[in-house]
């Protein structure tokens, strides 16, 4: 067998060596979180940390068809990337820790420079040759093209010029449409005095701006903050609790984002802090019930968690059996049957120990008689994060188990929710617990074994396939070959980001949330959906 380099072998039915590479969600099993957090919060991503940037992109199209007008989309691109910049510059020239603004790091390194008092945003913006790679931001439309403009799509606040143009502008003022781009765009517009909304315009256009600027422009372009009592704070309120997806006719217009907000606020109100994690645990804790009575977010939330868990869990099977072939063979071969046999004993030992199972001989279906003693999902999963290899193969098993058992009343329910919603991907977790019946018969050990091979190994081939397609590049973390295997990468067990984070966020920088708890306002805006939830009953 040839030594090979750690990330690349020749495979002879390629014409050149085959580059492996990390890659993410090794078992593609995160689809349906992703595609669940993405219907219960349309119009907001991961990435967009401060709201008030809608505002301002709405803002920022106004004018420039306003100013410029240009349809070319390499001249909105310079506009936008000059006015990002200065931006960033502003927010970060100032004393106050204002994060999750968008070329910050540039914009740290050139105020960091005592030599500079002017900066050249041509320079800044673009290399000589109009490359954007090592400027303020790389992708070439700005954070405005990578991160804000699927979400304000969404959300009904721009459009095309044309499809396919390739220019963007704000929406127009639209009947049945609560709040418009041109609405955030005006209100936004109150908020900046003439004074700096010309000299903001002016360095776009001359391509600086002076250390001095940067003074002047922070208070009204303070993107942390929307002004209290404004026609902004109000609109972009406005635009959250509007339905889904505004600029569509609907019948029955879906209100995901609304309901989920009026949940994080009552989450708010009852434990007076709130992070992303507590709030989808309680969802899942209550099964999707909110004061005993099924609530369609809530089971959303609920089927999202309840994914969370199992595609955390299937990594962390996949993460402690790398570390195990790592620790065993290094970067050499073994023996898969062999691999998996070895495991699959030291995990019994783990949970013989714990008391999970009595033996690796014990019927599967018999392993359940003690299932109510079990401890929580929430234990177990730091279990799992504490632990390493087969101990972390162990409770990562044992939070399996405890998902199928805790949950099996409710999985008709959620296997339709997530079919019914177009939400549920290849994978997901309620399909193996609505199947998991099949393995009642198996041993302990032969549910491990077979376990460890379909779940684990051959799935992680073939997702690596399915992402090669007829490409180079893999992302395979171990290679097979002839009944044997080889380690090449591992990857951590992780999270997905479901939004909730970012809209706390969003929350916090609009005066509903302070400190995690409610505020005055956003105790009025939970009474006013309170109210509106009893009159629809």
């Amino acid at each position: 067998m040839p030594v090979l380099a750690s990330n690349e072998i020749v495979a002879p039915f390629f014409s050149r060596p085959m580059t492996f590479v990390r890659g993410l969600d090794p078992l593609g099993l995160q689809n349906t979180s992703e595609s669940t957090f993405a219907m219960l919060l349309p119009g907001l991503n991961n990435v967009t940390g401060r709201i008030r940037y809608y505002s301002f992109y709405c803002w920022l199209l106004h004018e420039y068809a306003k100013q410029n007008g240009s349809t070319d989309p390499s001249d909105q691109k310079k506009f936008i990337r000059r006015a990002e910049l200065i931006v960033a510059l502003v927010n970060r020239s100032t004393s106050e820790e204002i994060s999750t603004i968008p070329g910050s790091n540039y914009a740290n390194k050139l105020l960091n420079d005592d030599d500079i008092s002017t900066y050249d945003l041509q320079t800044a913006t673009y290399n000589p040759d109009g490359t954007t790679e090592g400027t303020y931001w790389k992708y070439g439309s700005g954070a405005f093209g990578q991160y804000y403009v699927g979400s304000l799509l969404d959300i009904g606040l721009i459009t095309e010029r044309e499809n396919g143009s390739g220019i963007y502008v704000r929406t127009p003022k639209k009947e049945g449409v609560l709040i418009s781009g041109e609405d955030l765009a005006i209100a936004f517009e109150k908020n900046i005095s003439k004074k700096n909304s010309e000299l903001f315009f002016f360095c776009i256009k001359k391509g600086k701006i002076r250390d001095a600027d940067l003074e002047t422009l922070f208070e009204e372009l303070n993107l942390s903050f929307v002004p209290p009592t404004s026609d902004e704070r109000k609109n972009l309120t406005t635009l959250l609790l509007e339905k889904d997806f505004p600029q569509m006719l609907e019948e029955a217009p879906l209100t995901f984002r609304r309901q989920s907000i009026k949940h994080l606020l009552q989450y708010s109100a009852d434990n007076n802090e709130i992070t992303d994690r507590q709030f989808t645990i309680q969802a899942y804790d209550l099964k999707g019930k909110f004061e005993d009575v099924e609530d369609d977010c809530l089971t959303g939330w609920y089927y999202y968690q309840l994914n969370e868990y199992w595609q955390y869990s299937c990594l962390g099977v996949f993460n402690g059996t790398m570390d195990y072939l790592e620790k065993d063979a290094g970067s050499g071969w073994k023996n898969l049957y062999q691999l998996v046999d070895e495991i699959s004993e030291h995990v019994l030992n783990h949970l013989q120990r714990d008391e999970i199972i009595k033996s690796g001989k014990q019927k599967v279906k018999d392993v359940f008689s003690d299932a109510d003693d079990w401890m929580s999902e929430v234990e177990i999963f730091k279990l799992i994060n504490e632990s390493r290899t087969t101990e972390r193969i162990a409770n990562s098993i044992f939070l399996i188990l405890c998902l199928v058992h805790r949950n099996k009343e409710y999985i008709n329910i959620l296997k339709t929710y997530g079919g019914n919603n177009f939400i549920e991907k290849d994978g997901d977790g309620t399909t193996f617990c609505m199947k998991f019946e099949k393995y009642f018969d198996y041993t302990a050990k032969d549910f491990l074994k077979e376990f460890l091979l379909t779940h684990i190994i051959y799935r992680h081939q073939f997702v690596a396939f399915r992402k090669m397609g007829n490409g180079i590049q893999s992302t395979q973390l171990f290679l097979i070959e002839e009944a044997r295997i080889r380690r090449l990468l591992n990857f951590e067990p992780s999270l997905t980001g479901p939004r909730i984070g970012r809209l706390l966020g969003f929350l916090h920088d609009m005066g509903i949330l302070q400190n995690q708890k409610l505020t005055a306002e956003g105790k009025s805006i939970l009474k006013e959906l309170r109210s509106e939830s009893i009159r629809q009953a």
